[in-house]
């Protein structure tokens, strides 16, 4: 039996080797509770420590370590950083958000709005892009908060988060990215782009699932939503999975030592997919800003054909592709972006997903470009489409 081609590297990554060996080693000669004083505890607490640094430095904030903390997922980090933001300044219950946020942070909004705050939603283009300008024009004093994802989960779309920083910076207002897609495939500058606090997710870096992180720029007002709550300077409850965050580091090292061959293979690929689709003999249509965004993932419609058929039948041939985010899959739903973005329910189930990582090959491509097209004819022949 061939082995399953996997293009879903933008729901998840396989944990890298070095991750692995990380996570055994520190499972087994450090397993001390990095809150605990004693020895064992204070060599678990290095571990952690030194990760706090790797990934500060990954965000272009080395000097500023102290506001990084672990959390149970991306998913949690996201949830944590909204709502201590907005913790920090009781009396400015106004948010602005992108309306194409990932379910977590949309769904944090929704509970946001149910206990008391006021969320508006951005103006978004049929690429998806939000406008800095529009930012401007909806800031109010009462606003608390804005969040706006750095790079899409389905369209790949790569918001201008420097210019969304600055709008923000101008009316003294934080700005929250879900840098969770983006992170370690191309560069994050929490400083540069004026972020107050980012989102990141172990798993989509070869990491382990079960492991996000948050850097909370610490000039900025917050407060932790467990009151008492003293782990991770009240940040977050909870005895840190040391070894989980050793595996973490590992692969953060690995993403820095192999980021410019990374990003030339995940770019090569790319355009290789790109110019398949678009010699195939049937309508394509690319979604987002094919050219422009985030390398190595291609969001795509073929007219008249549904998403969910076409992934099941790809994966009955061999190809593991995606409808969109793995959080939303199964809903029975059209895909949330698509339908903001202006698409009628039938084209937005037509949404399906490709995404490369490092153990992608050519040939990989190649294949899945022959199922694609054998699936779509046989689909033609069978209508009469």
């Amino acid at each position: 039996m061939e082995k399953m081609i996997y293009l879903d590297y933008a729901a998840t990554t396989p944990m890298s080797e070095g991750a692995l060996q990380a996570y055994r080693k520190v499972a087994k000669r450090y397993y001390g509770n990095p809150s605990s004083i004693h020895d064992p505890g204070s060599t678990a607490a290095r571990v952690v420590e030194k990760a706090r640094e790797a990934l500060a430095g990954m965000l272009g904030v080395p000097d500023r370590a102290r506001g990084v903390f672990f959390t149970g997922s991306g998913s949690e980090a996201n949830e944590l950083a909204l709502r201590s933001l907005l913790k920090g300044t009781p009396d400015r219950r106004h948010v602005v958000a992108s309306p194409i946020e990932h379910s977590c942070v949309r769904n944090t909004l929704r509970l946001l709005e149910e206990e008391g705050c006021a969320v508006d939603y951005l103006p978004v283009d049929r690429r998806g892009y939000v406008d800095p300008e529009d930012l401007r024009g909806m800031l109010q004093p009462e606003t608390g908060l804005v969040t706006v994802h750095h790079a899409h989960p389905e369209l790949g779309v790569v918001q201008p988060l420097e210019e969304l920083g600055e709008a923000a910076r101008e009316a003294g207002v934080p700005l929250h990215s879900d840098a969770v897609q983006s992170f370690g495939k191309i560069p994050v500058e929490a400083a540069r782009m004026g972020l107050s606090a980012v989102s990141v997710s172990a798993h989509k870096l070869y990491g382990p699932k079960g492991l996000g992180a948050v850097w909370m720029d610490p000039s900025v007002n917050w407060k932790g939503v467990m009151p008492g709550a003293t782990q991770q300077n009240g940040f977050r409850q909870g005895t840190l999975d040391a070894p989980a965050v050793a595996a973490f580091l590992a692969a953060l090292r690995e993403a820095e030592e192999e980021r410019d061959e990374r990003d030339r293979r995940l770019r090569a690929l790319h355009e290789r997919m790109l110019k398949g689709l678009r010699a195939l003999p049937f309508e394509v249509s690319l979604e987002g800003e094919p050219e422009e965004g985030l390398p190595g993932l291609v969001g795509l419609r073929v007219p008249g054909m549904e998403g969910q058929y076409l992934m099941l039948e790809c994966n009955r041939k061999g190809v593991a592709i995606s409808t969109g985010s793995a959080c939303t899959v199964g809903t029975g739903k059209p895909p949330h972006t698509m339908t903001r973005l202006g698409y009628e329910a039938q084209e937005a189930r037509e949404f399906i997903r490709l995404s490369f990582g490092k153990e992608t090959g050519e040939g990989q491509l190649d294949r899945a470009l022959e199922v694609l097209a054998g699936v779509v004819r046989a689909h033609y022949e069978m209508t009469g489409a």
